[in-house]
């Protein structure tokens, strides 16, 4: 009878791990995402602004679906926010959008939707609303592009 060598476990789980955060890794790299947002908008911290020029990069990869972006107005960091990651709803995306909900009369910063080479990843920077409570108000897509 012939033995076939076999690998350790341990190796097989640590190369298949290197090798799922490298892909995540190398699909961020340089992952900026500039919008020109028409009207006033609030971020999730609570902040409100004026019409102009938003950027969200992703500066730091937690874990394979969560990260910490920062926020940039008119050419100012304003600071980091946590977002969730996931694979989008829609493959159709060609150039990134960035998401708002329009509630009371104010757009809230939402998220954003970009390809990655063959993948459309979404990024949710708000807060989800109660599972009792639907989120109010209607979804606005602002076209960006990455800068």
């Amino acid at each position: 009878m012939t033995t076939i060598p076999t690998i350790p476990r341990a190796l097989v789980i640590t190369l298949g791990l290197f090798s799922f955060l490298s892909s995540v890794t190398a699909q961020e790299r340089g992952a900026c995402v500039l919008a020109r947002v028409p009207e006033a908008y609030e971020l999730p911290d609570g902040s409100v602004h004026d019409a102009g020029r938003l950027t969200l990069c992703l500066s730091q990869t937690l874990s394979p679906v969560a990260g910490l972006h920062r926020v940039t107005v008119d050419g100012h960091t304003l600071g980091l926010a946590r977002s969730r990651r996931a694979l989008a709803e829609s493959r159709d995306i060609t150039d990134p959008q960035v998401l708002f909900r329009r509630h009371e009369g104010r757009l809230e910063l939402v998220g954003y939707v970009v390809r990655v080479d063959r993948k459309v990843w979404s990024y949710a920077l708000a807060e989800e609303p109660p599972p009792r409570r639907a989120a109010p108000g209607e979804l606005v897509a602002v076209l960006g592009r990455l800068d």
